[in-house]
């Protein structure tokens, strides 16, 4: 099937334009999510997100307390959340105001309180029920447009939560389309290593998980599905055995900590895998300070983060070539109300970019992402991002823009159009536009 790049982007303006009009018109009845946490603490989905998985600035607060509500302060409630304040006060979640104790957990000791495992586990999924990519075939030599009805994309099972005061969990396993079933994203935290005068001071995280985690904005929890293309800019041009990208989850283990408006993280990785195949480690930090506590623009950030590693190929053999690479990232984030701004700009150096010559290659990219939550159901938004590079086979310029609408807080339907902006010329043959309707839910 053939269609024409620039009639597949006045089409997909138009259709994109046409589900907002369409779906502001609807008014399902506005529902509690029944994910772990909601079922956890009697909250929706929406006391911890904004657009759906980003979170606000109270569900990064929790995150940082190991997801333990009982920690949190009345001033860390959010008043924009009505739902928390009526349904669940922080004292409520303690059966008599004892350490520990909190709603919908069973005493084991004086000292072991845990959830019930249907609290604890949860599942989601995406689907695609419609895509129109243009050159995304190539059939006898020639690049074509395909459409995709009906894809299953994934289904996560997950366990996350606290299973004991200061100790948390998260395990996700994945199926995948042509993909066999495998860990995404686990750990277990420990927090409040210097006891709870220096609360949040010191917490330690061991497990598989990205390092990007404390950024003011993470490509671990997007509100469109399509990543972020400078996080996802890997090592050596991704030839790697050992490739590295800022939104890579890697077995880590991580020390973090929060005073005040101020988060620092530092963390050591073998890689790609904890039995890596060459020697090295790659190493990262971060430091975020959060702007504003509290008043409208409460939970605005700014953020910094370095890493450096090596990248290798041929490491059980004597033509071991590898492959020094560093990222320099600035992120920060704006909030006011239902309006969102989050942008980042990343810097990268790759000392033998080919695994063979010793070619270097710099890249510089970043992109913006505006959301505003127009109602309980509609939340538009759109992504610019831009990528320039030594090599120009990874050079990135393109625009999103989506609408994502909640039948309840925890199913929704996400419709996106992504325009490549990069010029018509001889030299972009490869240009592609995507037209997307997804649906994704959480239980």
């Amino acid at each position: 099937m053939r269609i024409h790049g620039r009639y597949l982007s006045h089409v997909s303006i138009a259709l994109t334009v046409a589900s907002v009009l369409l779906m502001s018109t609807a008014s399902p009845q506005r529902a509690h999510a029944v994910t772990s946490f909601s079922r956890m603490y009697n909250m929706g989905c929406t006391a911890c997100h904004t657009t759906m998985p980003r979170l606000n600035y109270f569900g990064e607060k929790l995150l940082l307390r190991g997801n333990e509500l009982d920690r949190m302060t009345t001033a860390d409630l959010p008043q924009q959340h009505g739902e928390v304040t009526a349904g669940t006060r922080c004292t409520s979640c303690h059966n008599d105001g004892s350490e520990g104790e909190e709603v919908g957990a069973k005493k084991i000791s004086p000292r072991l309180f845990l959830h019930k495992v249907s609290n604890l586990l949860s599942f989601r999924y995406k689907l695609t029920p419609l895509s129109v990519e243009t050159n995304k075939l190539t059939e006898g030599g020639e690049k074509k447009t395909r459409v995709t009805a009906g894809k299953g994309d994934w289904v996560q099972f997950w366990v996350a939560g606290p299973i004991t005061k200061n100790v948390t969990v998260r395990v996700e396993a994945e199926l995948a389309e042509g993909k066999s079933v495998g860990l995404h994203n686990y750990a277990v935290a420990f927090s409040n290593l210097l006891g709870a005068k220096r609360e949040g001071a010191l917490n330690l995280r061991v497990g598989g998980f990205t390092h990007g985690e404390w950024l003011s904005i993470s490509d671990q929890k997007r509100a469109f599905a399509p990543h972020f293309d400078v996080f996802e800019l890997a090592s050596a041009r991704g030839s790697g055995e050992d490739a590295y990208k800022v939104a890579g989850a890697e077995p880590a283990v991580e020390l973090y900590g929060y005073q005040g408006p101020f988060v620092y993280q530092v963390g050591v990785s073998n890689g790609k895998s904890a039995s890596d195949v060459n020697s090295d480690l790659n190493y990262w930090g971060t430091a975020k300070l959060y702007l504003a506590t509290q008043g409208a623009f409460a939970g605005s950030s700014v953020s910094a983060s370095y890493s450096r590693g090596t990248d290798s190929k041929n490491s059980a053999q004597s033509t071991i070539q590898k492959d020094d690479f560093r990222r320099y990232i600035i992120s920060g984030g704006l909030r006011r109300g239902p309006l969102d701004l989050a942008g980042a700009y990343v810097r990268g150096e790759d000392d033998n970019w080919d695994l063979a010559t010793g070619l270097q290659n710099q890249f510089d990219g970043g992109f913006v992402q505006l959301l505003y939550t127009a109602t309980d159901q509609l939340t538009p938004g759109f992504i610019y991002q831009r990528i320039s590079s030594d090599d120009k086979n990874f050079e990135k310029h393109h625009l999103l823009m989506g609408v994502n609408y909640y039948l309840r807080q925890n199913i929704f339907f996400s419709t996106y159009y992504d325009h490549d902006l990069r010029s018509t010329s001889p030299a972009h043959p490869d240009r592609q536009h995507a037209f997307v309707v997804q649906f994704r839910g959480m239980f």
